[in-house]
């Protein structure tokens, strides 16, 4: 879910461990949140769930609750505008284990728990930490060796990923056999330097820049093919942030940031507007 550029100083280097896809581990049990917005019905809102990490949770940004969850994430935003009830399980930090089988902070329990028979829709978007892309990112902005030197470990940890991501959707599908599922990729984190004419993000040199967004498209690719094969609907987040990544001229992604060091490499508000709009235009008609 190494810098062409000078250094960054040592002591900014343990808060920016944070970098992309948030380590907190906090975890409440979910607020439901009614639709505000939308067409009147007379049929009853789909009770929606929102699982997955920080990309899900809204890691970053402002008037965040337990887990990094924001109001400006794209789960809330959905139930201001749809017809649904958004109970929102997201957590920064999640893997795919997490999902399943932990529960992140004690009395709190599992994101999966909320998932149940009566379960509408469910978003996730996870995988991310799997293949620890918050080390390739500190490592790419803050090394002192190319953080292109992981590609194996990212390679390894990215050929593990399937399964585990199949676990996840078969266990939503258990659950809430009748739900749909809605698989919500990550968008690429940096812009391309070559395709843009802009200069690569500070920390990273234009190999580096390169290499993040091999990777992404690698982990891309793992995702919708498990989503896929699990009969999830994909939605594709990087073709819609295509020329707004980070350090872009109108990014919708954070760079480094060292005033809000969890935000960075995330989804800015209007990042979350934009997941807010491609999952509402996938959710299942009336």
């Amino acid at each position: 879910m190494r810098s062409s550029l000078s250094r960054v100083t040592a002591g900014a280097a343990a808060g920016a461990l944070l970098l992309l896809a948030a380590a907190c581990a906090a975890k409440d049990a979910g607020t439901p949140r009614a639709a505000q917005a939308g067409p009147a019905s007379s049929r009853p809102p789909l009770q929606y769930v929102s699982l997955g990490d920080s990309y899900s949770a809204g890691g970053g940004l402002a008037g965040v609750r337990p887990c990094g969850r924001s109001p400006q994430a794209y789960p809330a935003l959905v139930a201001q505008r749809a017809h649904v009830v958004v109970s929102e399980h997201a957590c920064n930090g999640a893997t795919t284990a997490d999902v399943l089988d932990t529960e992140q902070v004690a009395g709190v329990g599992k994101q999966i728990d909320a998932v149940g028979a009566d379960t509408g829709v469910v978003t996730i978007t996870i995988g991310g930490n799997d293949i620890g892309f918050a080390d390739v990112m500190r490592r790419c902005a803050l090394g002192s060796e190319p953080c292109t030197n992981l590609e194996g470990q990212v390679d390894r940890d990215l050929a593990a990923l399937p399964a585990k991501l199949l676990a996840v959707y078969r266990e939503i599908r258990r659950r809430a056999p009748n739900a749909a599922l809605l698989v919500v990729g990550y968008p690429q984190l940096v812009v391309d330097p070559a395709a843009s004419g802009l200069p690569a993000c500070a920390g990273l040199t234009a190999d580096e820049s390169r290499f993040v967004r091999r990777k992404g498209d690698d982990l891309a690719r793992v995702v919708r093919t498990a989503a896929e094969a699990s009969g999830a609907r994909y939605v594709d987040a990087a073709a819609a942030f295509a020329g707004h990544e980070a350090c872009a001229a109108e990014p919708w992604m954070e760079g480094v940031n060292f005033v809000n060091i969890v935000g960075s490499y995330h989804p800015n508000a209007a990042g979350q507007d934009h997941l807010a709009q491609l999952v509402q235009a996938a959710l299942p008609n009336p």
